[in-house]
């Protein structure tokens, strides 16, 4: 996506109110959740007559859609894009449209209208190369359907959380009934050229070649996945942390071997026996226990970008396991709790701890748990764990917590 470096891609950002860099790690989830919607979408025979209406209607199979280039240089461009994307969007994500565009601001970090924007925005020129490909020619629904019907699969390699928000289930592995199990996100590595080979047998060709045709719109998706992680803080220490207190924990990273726990509704999950899942698991089920308001656990494998509330993809695990537990005990509710040492402006460390408290809890509510059950709330400095005056104190004092308000 040559066409969205440099230049354009600073136009854009300046036409969100974002920076480029934020700009362009946005481009990189909006536009593999624009395809995993209209995969959706065009998946039935239903879906794909009414997604070629909507194409028709909306004149978005016009051959200036198909050119990146021009569709982005020419004036008044972007807004001209944004407003005939914005009035497609409910028609592709239906009821979820909200909650994608809330997921996409809790893993960016950019702001909600800017994730509006930049589905609007980007909308019109997916489907102007997937209309591109077919061919006047060619576009019927059940050519669109034939092309769609099998692109879930690519979305196995998503960010974290996407699938779950689009209402694709887990397509990166097959769960049993009643089954959840958690894994650990590696760097993506697989090449997009080897996509055919994992499809089911007898698949033909076009079932595959979305992905290689994203390539020329949206090289940032996998330039974000592939490339070397940047140099992010550790927002939260690992350890133990003793009830009772807000968020203490000990200065050595051991969390124990990590184990196999049953919890009700026969769900299964892996562990650490020291980590906050562990605790926060013996919490909940000790009857001896009260729900109060010193009680809080303190995250142990979740990182965010340096000064950012963009949670990283090595926070996954941890988030997934959180999610688990509250499946299988559905009475319980919670509080996360975000928290930041004391260097810089009291006000932008406010800010910062508020929006990476509603990043998680965001992230945790886009995997289908009632947002009635989270709440959060950012802290700030205050409640620091530790001595500031030590780097290892505020290392200690950056972190996001968890309460229990209801078991």
């Amino acid at each position: 996506m040559n066409e969205f470096r440099g230049d354009t891609l600073g136009r854009v950002a300046t036409s969100l109110g974002e920076s480029p860099a934020k700009t362009e790690t946005a481009l990189g989830v909006v536009l593999p959740a624009l395809m995993g919607g209209l995969a959706g979408k065009g998946s039935t025979s239903a879906g794909a007559d009414d997604l070629l209406d909507l194409i028709k209607r909306n004149k978005f199979d016009n051959p200036k859609y198909g050119d990146i280039s021009g569709a982005i240089s020419a004036p008044d461009s972007l807004t001209n894009l944004a407003t005939s994307g914005r009035s497609m969007l409910d028609s592709v994500f239906g009821a979820r449209t909200s909650s994608v565009t809330d997921w996409i601001t809790s893993f960016t970090g950019i702001n909600r209208s800017s994730s509006t924007s930049l589905l609007s925005l980007a909308l019109p020129l997916v489907i102007g190369q997937i209309t591109k490909f077919l061919g006047s020619g060619g576009l019927t629904a059940a050519s669109l359907q034939n092309l769609l019907a099998d692109q879930k699969a690519f979305l196995k390699d998503a960010p974290a959380g996407l699938t779950a928000v689009l209402g694709l289930g887990d397509i990166s592995r097959p769960a049993g009934v009643g089954s959840y199990e958690s894994e650990r996100v590696g760097t993506h590595t697989r090449a997009v050229g080897t996509y055919e080979t994992e499809s089911r047998a007898g698949s033909s060709w076009w079932k595959w070649a979305i992905p290689l045709l994203l390539l020329a719109l949206i090289p940032f998706y996998f330039a974000f996945r592939d490339r070397e992680p940047r140099t992010v803080s550790q927002a939260l220490p690992r350890g133990d942390v003793p009830t009772g207190t807000v968020g203490v924990a000990p200065v050595v990273p051991e969390l124990g071997e990590f184990v196999q726990r049953r919890l009700p509704r026969n769900i299964m999950i892996k562990v650490p026996s020291r980590g906050v899942e562990s605790k926060l698991i013996a919490f909940i089920e000790d009857p001896n226990t009260r729900v109060d308001k010193e009680t809080w656990f303190t995250f142990d494998r979740l990182e965010f970008e340096t000064d950012s509330a963009l949670l990283r993809p090595s926070s996954r695990e941890q988030l997934q396991n959180v999610v688990a537990i509250l499946r299988a005990y559905p009475q319980v509710h919670v509080k996360i709790g975000g928290y930041t040492d004391n260097a810089g402006d009291d006000a932008y460390n406010m800010k910062l701890s508020s929006e990476r408290a509603t990043a998680t809890m965001n992230d945790i509510a886009s995997q289908q748990i009632d947002r009635s059950r989270i709440e959060a709330e950012g802290y700030g400095e205050n409640h620091p764990v530790a001595d500031n005056g030590t780097a290892e104190g505020r290392q200690r004092n950056r972190r996001v917590d968890i309460l229990v308000t209801k078991k």
